[in-house]
C-alpha cells in the first residue's frame, strides 16, 4: 500500500516513543512496499539512534534493504543504508544489507570483490566512507569513458584501487594515469549506454546496430545530442574508425530512405542541416513533404507522388499539403536561371502531376510546358536533358499538340542521340504516324557511329538483326554493321591501353560489345556472313585478329562459329590467306606474347617508376649541368621509354599462332619439317616458329628469317635449294611436315 506523508511520520513516532513492538509490526507491513521517501528513512534514523537504539536500527534497516532487493530497488537499498551510515558510520551490521544491493548494481564488474575489499565495506569503522571509496572506484572502473578538455574521449584501461589511480587511453595515444580524485574533479563522465562512450567500449556492437537498424541508431546518435548534428557531422562521427568510407557509402544509400521516414528525426535542409530528435513523432505526410523538399532527384519526386496517390486512398491528406508541395516548386523554379530549362520543365511537369492528384488545385501562371517548348531554339536538346523517360514522352507530346510538324523533325533530330529506352520509343512514334524515312535516316546515323551514343548503338543493332526495324527498310548492309562494331571494339581498347581517365567505363562499354557479338554462338555474325561470297567472308573475320581487343579465347570461339556457318570455307578458322602474311602483323608463339607482355609490364610498374624517383633524387642534389647521377638517370629514361614503345607496337601488332590453323600441307609458321640433305643424305629437323622464337642453335627459326622464308610453302617431295648466310648454298628434300604447336 502507498503511505501518506502523516502515516510515515506516525511510524517514526513510534520510535521516538520507544513503542518498539508497535514499529517493528508496522516495519513489516512496509516492507511489503518500500516507500521511496528518503526523508522517512533520515527521520527514522535519528530517532532510533537517540534513543539507543542501535541494533534495532541495524535490524530494522538490513530487513527493508533485503525487501528493497528483492523488489528490484538495490539503488534505493544502496540509499537507505548511506542514510543510516551517516548518522553511524560504524554500524558494520549493515554492511551485508550494502554489500548485496551493490552486488546487484555491480556484481557483473571483473573488480567487484577487489572494490568491495579495498574500499573497506568488510569492516566495521567508517564505512560510509568506505561506500564513498567503493563507488569512487565503480565511477573510475575500467570501460568507463571520460573526456578531458585537451586530449578529448578516452577509456579507462586499468584501475588501482589501492593507489587509488587509473590510466585512460586517449585515442590512439599511450595510456595516461590519473588519481581517482583528479579523474572525478577535472574530466567529464560520458555515462555507458551513450554513443560516445559506447563507440569505444564495443565499436562493433554499434556497427552491428547500425546495419540491422538503422533507424535506431541513428536516433541512438542523437541522444548524445540534443542541440542537433548536422549531417555532414554525423558522417565524419561514423567514418572516425566505427565504418569505413565504402561501408558509409553503401550504408548510406541503402538507408538514406528510410532514415528520412524515421518520424522521430528531424533532419533539416542541406549537409550543415541539423537532425534533432523529435519530442512528437512526424506524421506520413510531415514526413513525406519534408522528403519531397529535400530530393535529389526528379525520379524520386515522382515516386512520392505516386506513394501518395496510394496513400491517399487509405487516409485523407491534410488540407495544405498540396499548397505546400507546389510551394516547394515554384520556390526551387524562381530561383533557377532563366536558360535551365530542363530543371525548370521537370518542375512544371511534377506540379501537373500533383494537380492531377489533388484536382482542385490551380498552379502558377508562368508553369507553360508548352510555351518553354515553343520558345527554345533546340527542344531536341532540352527533351534529351530530361532526366525520366516518360517525361521525355510527355515533352513530344507537348510539342506535337502545339506543332506536329516541328515535333517530327525534332523526333528524328533526337533519335541518334536518344538513350535505348527513349530511341525505341522514338522509331515506334513516328512509323505509326507514317513518318518511316525520317526515322530511317537517324537510324542509319546510330549504326554507323558507335562512338556518338554507344548504348543506342547496342539497342540499334539487336533491333536491326532481330528484325524489329524492318519497316524502316533502312540501307545499311548486316556485314557493314559487324565491321563497324569490330572497329569500335579496337578504338576503345586503344584507349584503354593509353591511359584515358574513363578506362574504367570504357572496359565495360567494351565487354558489352564484345558480349552482344558473341550472344547466342555468335548470332549476328553468322547472320551476317551467311550471303557472302567467300573472300568477303575472309576480309570481314580478318577485322577480329591481330589485335589485343579480341584475345585468343574468344577468337577460337568465334573461327568455330565462322566454320559452322560456312563449313564450304576452308580456310574460315583463319583471318588471313594463309598463303600471303600480312606484313603488319606479328606472328607469334603464345609463350613468346607473355614473356613480351610481361617485360611491357615490368617497364611500366617496376622500372619507368624506379627511374623516376631517380631523377627526382638526383634533381635534388642541385646544379643540372654538372650532375652525373641526373645525366645517367634521364639517358635510362630515354632507353625505358623508348622500349615501352617498342614493346607496345609490336605488342598490338602481334597475333598468337593458333594451334588449330597451323597447315602441314606445306611449310608454314607453326610447323616442323624433316628435310634430307641431297649432298650429304643427311636428314635434318627445322621448325619454323613466330617472330620472337627464333633459336638457330635448336633449329627453331623465325618465318621472319631468309632462311625460314627460303623453306615456306615447300610441300613433301619438293627440293629447295637453301642460300646460307656464308654464301654457301645446300639443297634440300622435303621428307615430312607436322603441327610443331600440338
Amino acid at each position: 500500500m502507498n503511505y501518506t506523508l502523516e502515516q510515515l511520520r506516525a511510524i517514526v513516532d513510534l520510535a521516538k516513543r520507544k513503542r518498539f513492538d508497535d514499529l517493528e509490526e508496522k516495519w513489516l507491513e512496509l516492507a511489503e512496499a518500500p516507500p521511496g521517501e528518503l526523508r522517512f528513512y533520515d527521520s527514522m534514523a535519528r530517532a532510533l539512534l537517540k534513543n539507543d537504539a542501535r541494533e534495532r536500527l541495524a535490524e530494522l534497516f538490513s530487513l527493508m534493504a533485503g525487501a528493497m532487493v528483492k523488489k528490484g530497488q538495490a539503488a534505493q537499498a544502496v540509499e537507505l543504508v548511506r542514510t543510516a551510515w551517516r548518522y553511524a558510520p560504524d554500524l558494520g551490521a549493515l554492511g551485508e544489507a550494502a554489500v548485496e544491493a551493490l552486488a546487484v548494481l555491480h556484481g557483473d564488474r571483473p573488480n567487484f570483490k577487489n572494490f568491495v575489499r579495498t574500499a573497506g565495506l568488510e569492516q566495521r569503522a567508517d564505512l560510509l566512507r568506505a561506500l564513498q571509496r567503493f563507488e569512487q572506484f565503480v565511477y573510475c572502473d575500467e570501460g568507463e569513458v571520460f573526456e578531458h578538455q585537451t586530449f578529448g574521449i578516452g577509456i579507462v584501461e586499468t584501475i588501482e584501487p589501492e593507489r587509488r589511480r587509473a590510466a585512460i587511453r586517449f585515442a590512439d595515444k599511450a595510456p595516461k594515469e590519473f588519481t581517482l580524485e583528479g579523474i572525478r574533479d577535472y574530466l567529464e563522465k560520458i555515462e555507458r549506454g551513450s554513443f560516445r562512450a559506447e563507440r569505444l567500449r564495443d565499436a562493433e556492437a554499434l556497427k552491428r546496430q547500425a546495419f540491422e537498424a538503422p533507424g535506431e541508431f541513428v536516433r541512438f546518435v542523437l541522444k548524445d545530442y540534443p542541440d542537433g548534428l548536422a549531417q555532414v557531422d554525423f558522417k565524419n562521427l561514423l567514418l572516425d574508425g566505427l565504418l569505413s568510407r565504402d561501408e558509409w557509402d553503401k550504408w548510406w544509400a541503402a538507408n538514406r530512405k528510410a532514415m528520412r521516414r524515421d518520424s522521430h528525426i528531424d533532419w533539416g535542409r542541406g549537409p550543415r542541416g541539423l537532425m534533432r530528435l523529435r519530442s512528437e513523432p512526424k506524421t506520413y505526410y510531415e514526413a513525406v513533404a519534408e522528403e519531397f523538399r529535400e530530393s535529389e532527384s526528379t525520379a524520386a519526386r515522382f515516386a512520392l507522388i505516386a506513394e501518395l496517390a496510394k496513400h491517399i486512398e487509405e487516409e485523407p491528406a491534410p488540407k495544405g499539403l498540396a499548397h505546400q508541395l507546389i510551394e516547394i516548386l515554384q520556390s526551387e523554379w524562381e530561383s533557377l536561371a532563366e536558360d535551365d530549362l530542363a530543371e525548370r520543365l521537370e518542375r512544371i511537369y511534377a506540379a501537373r502531376e500533383l494537380a492531377r492528384l489533388f484536382r482542385a488545385i490551380e498552379l502558377p501562371g508562368a508553369f507553360d510546358e508548352t510555351a518553354l517548348l515553343s520558345q527554345t531554339d533546340d527542344p531536341a536538346r532540352l527533351i534529351l536533358s530530361l532526366s525520366l523517360h516518360d517525361l521525355q514522352c510527355r515533352a513530344v507530346e507537348t510539342l506535337t499538340a502545339a506543332d506536329a510538324g516541328r515535333a517530327t523533325e525534332v523526333c528524328a533530330q533526337m533519335l541518334p542521340d536518344a538513350p535505348p529506352r527513349f530511341a525505341q520509343w522514338l522509331v515506334e512514334r513516328l512509323i505509326a504516324q507514317g513518318k518511316s524515312a525520317a526515322a530511317a535516316g537517324a537510324y542509319e546515323q546510330l549504326l554507323h557511329a558507335p562512338r556518338r551514343n554507344p548504348e543506342a548503338f547496342l539497342w540499334a543493332v539487336r533491333q536491326f538483326f532481330d528484325g524489329k526495324c524492318a519497316a524502316l527498310s533502312a540501307e545499311v548492309a548486316p556485314h557493314e554493321i559487324i565491321r563497324v562494331l569490330a572497329e569500335f571494339v579496337k578504338e576503345l581498347r586503344n584507349q584503354i591501353e593509353h591511359g584515358v581517365a574513363n578506362a574504367s567505363a570504357l572496359r565495360g562499354l567494351q565487354a558489352k560489345m564484345k558480349n552482344l557479338l558473341a550472344e547466342d554462338h555468335y548470332a549476328i555474325l553468322r547472320q551476317a556472313i551467311a550471303p557472302l561470297p567467300a573472300a568477303e567472308v575472309q576480309t570481314l573475320c580478318r577485322l577480329f585478329e591481330s589485335h589485343a581487343a579480341f584475345p585468343d579465347s574468344y577468337l577460337a570461339s568465334l573461327r568455330h562459329a565462322v566454320q559452322k556457318a560456312r563449313p564450304d570455307l576452308e580456310e574460315a578458322t583463319g583471318a588471313t590467306d594463309r598463303v600471303d602474311l600480312d606484313d603488319s602483323t606479328l606472328y607469334v608463339t603464345v609463350e613468346s606474347l607473355r614473356r613480351r607482355r610481361s617485360e611491357l609490364e615490368h617497364l611500366r610498374t617496376v622500372e619507368i617508376p624506379k627511374n623516376s624517383r631517380e631523377i627526382g633524387e638526383a634533381a635534388a642534389l642541385g646544379d643540372l649541368s654538372e650532375n652525373a647521377e641526373y645525366e645517367a638517370a634521364r639517358h635510362r629514361q630515354h632507353l625505358l621509354f623508348k622500349r615501352a614503345e617498342e614493346l607496345e607496337d609490336e605488342t598490338r601488332r602481334a597475333r598468337a599462332i593458333d594451334p588449330a590453323w597451323v597447315r602441314t600441307d606445306c611449310i608454314w609458321v607453326g610447323t616442323r619439317f624433316e628435310a634430307r640433305n641431297v649432298r650429304t643424305g643427311e636428314t635434318e629437323t627445322y621448325a619454323i616458329l613466330g617472330a620472337w622464337d627464333s633459336r638457330p642453335e635448336e633449329k627453331v627459326l623465325s618465318y621472319l628469317t631468309p632462311s625460314a622464308a627460303q623453306f615456306l610453302h615447300k610441300r613433301v617431295g619438293e627440293r629447295v635449294l637453301v642460300e646460307r648466310p656464308n654464301s654457301e648454298s645446300a639443297e634440300y628434300e622435303i621428307l615430312r611436315i607436322e603441327n610443331a604447336l600440338t
